[in-house]
């Protein structure tokens, strides 16, 4: 989907791209980083959308592990599956084949409804538990920072 993405100026890009500039100048851009092992760089296409966002001074999210998935913490994973004896989720590690270890087809399951998913393991999560978790306290704090600077909150 971020081949049809672009975070130039709207007015000057005339390439069949959705400018989401349009939609809003102040930008930031989560997105999975796909990498499966540390030191991997992550494709052409996320590298352009970052690199235009950096240029219009939004903000690009690079998950630091393979996808969004690896920010959810152990506790909330093992609060959900209570025979989850396994370690946490390994960084690079596809959750689909993590749940499969716990329970052969429910990666299966989750990659089917993911939706269904989320609103299962999030009465789960804490400040405490996501806070420990890879980059995710830090990249917050930089999202509200930014929101706050953009509406001229200042604390």
């Amino acid at each position: 989907m971020l081949a049809h993405l672009s975070a130039d100026d709207p007015d000057m890009d005339k390439d069949e791209l959705v400018k989401i500039l349009k939609v809003n100048r102040n930008a930031i851009l989560l997105i999975d980083s796909d990498r499966d092992q540390k030191g991997a760089r992550i494709n052409k296409t996320k590298q352009r959308i970052v690199n235009e966002i950096k240029q219009i001074d939004g903000f690009s999210w690079v998950t630091a592990g393979k996808e969004i998935e690896n920010y959810i913490p152990i506790d909330a994973l093992q609060e959900l599956y209570p025979q989850n004896t396994h370690e946490k989720l390994g960084e690079y590690e596809a959750l689909s084949d993590y749940l499969d270890r716990i329970n052969l087809g429910e990666g299966k399951r989750f990659l089917k409804k993911k939706v269904l998913f989320a609103a299962n393991i999030i009465q789960f999560f804490t400040k405490e538990n996501l806070s420990q978790t890879l980059d995710l306290k830090s990249k917050l704090n930089t999202v509200c920072s930014r929101i706050r600077n953009w509406n001229g909150i200042n604390t």
